[in-house]
């Protein structure tokens, strides 16, 4: 999925408070389904950023679309069909059918909020809204940032059953560690991305 060659990454490089985040990392991540866990400050935004291209020098030709921690400033329009379709039009340049919307809303249990404002949804709402909206623009590889915060468990459940079967390549951030769901699972530890149980 995801070939790092020759990684170095540091904050602060000519400055006394210097702090190297990647040192000379060379790294498959093959999995379809993978999780990467680590420590708090150990580089995993920092490596989200590297993949989506934030960083000068560090680019990739694959369509990478990430989901943040902070849903709200990702919610940009009044209507749950808007926020959908607005992805899925700027990607293939036509608006999404609303019979493919519902369906969706189905799986996820948000059957009857078609035209619902997702600006007065709850939190663990506006997070599964936002994972069909990346799901529906259909990325090479979908990054997801603690998605299991603010969900309840009906939700995780939903969420995990949908994963479980999906042919998306993901990459996600979690503490929370379904097992059955994940072929590969990474760490980071003193600047290198770890594969676990390899």
């Amino acid at each position: 999925m995801i070939k790092l060659e020759n990684l170095n990454f540091c904050y602060d490089k000519y400055s006394p408070f210097k702090k190297e985040i990647f040192v000379n990392v060379n790294y498959n991540i093959i999995g379809q389904k993978v999780l990467l866990t680590a420590s708090s400050g150990s580089g995993k935004s920092t490596l989200f950023n590297i993949l989506l291209g934030e960083y000068k020098g560090y680019k990739t030709k694959q369509d990478i679309k990430i989901l943040l921690q902070s849903i709200d400033i990702q919610l940009l329009t009044n209507s749950v069909y808007e926020e959908i379709n607005l992805g899925y039009k700027l990607k293939f340049k036509k608006d999404i059918a609303k019979e493919e919307v519902q369906n969706y809303l189905n799986v996820f249990m948000l059957n009857k909020k078609l035209g619902d404002n997702p600006n007065l949804f709850s939190g663990g709402e506006k997070k599964i809204l936002l994972i069909i909206c990346l799901i529906v623009s259909k990325p090479d590889i979908l990054i997801m940032d603690e998605p299991y915060v603010s969900l309840d468990e009906a939700h995780i459940n939903v969420l995990n059953n949908y994963l479980k079967t999906t042919d998306i390549n993901f990459l996600m951030s979690s503490h929370n560690i379904y097992e059955d769901i994940f072929d590969q699972k990474i760490t980071i530890e003193n600047n290198q991305l770890v594969g676990i149980d390899e």
